[in-house]
This record gives C-alpha cells, sequence and structure tokens, in this order.
C-alpha cells in the first residue's frame, strides 16, 4: 500500500510541477504579446507621424506652386507695363 500511496505522491508532485511550468509559459507568453502590442503601437505612432509629414510636404509644396505662378502672372504684367512704357517713351522721342 505504501508504495500505491509514493506512487500517487509522485504523480500528484508531477502534475503540479506541469502545472507550475504551464503558468510559467503563460505569464511569459503574456509578457512577450505585450511587448509586442507595444511594438506594434509604436510602429502605428511613427507610420502615422510620418503620413502627416508627407501631408504637410504636399501641401506647402502646392502652396509654394501657387506662389510661383502668382510671381509668374506678376512679372508678365510687369513686363507687359514696362513695354508699353517702353512703346511710349519711344513715340514720344520720334514725335520731338
Amino acid at each position: 500500500m505504501s508504495s500505491k500511496v509514493l506512487l500517487l505522491v509522485g504523480l500528484f508532485l508531477a502534475m503540479a510541477l506541469l502545472i507550475s511550468s504551464e503558468v510559467a509559459s503563460a505569464k511569459e507568453l503574456d509578457s512577450l504579446m505585450a511587448a509586442a502590442d507595444t511594438m506594434v503601437a509604436d510602429t502605428v505612432e511613427e507610420v502615422t507621424e510620418e503620413a502627416m509629414v508627407a501631408v504637410a510636404v504636399e501641401e506647402a509644396t502646392e502652396a509654394m506652386e501657387e506662389d510661383t505662378e502668382a510671381v509668374e502672372e506678376v512679372t508678365e504684367a510687369v513686363e507687359e507695363v514696362t513695354a508699353v512704357a517702353m512703346e511710349g517713351i519711344t513715340e514720344d522721342e520720334t514725335q520731338n
């Protein structure tokens, strides 16, 4: 009978060891999952920041292009006014 009791105690201890090992593995898995969640959150944050910068750069580029077009229009207008003024000066000189 004592050998049966020892066998049962041994089985109980083996089961307890197995259960504690599984609990430790589960805790390790939880910490790995938490680390993975943190990495994913950090990556999402970085990608979001990069996307916001890209949008800002695109908007700044569009504004710069609009400003360039406005400068070109003003330059053309100044050139036209200058040409008309030069024609007027030339006509005045010819008449005198």
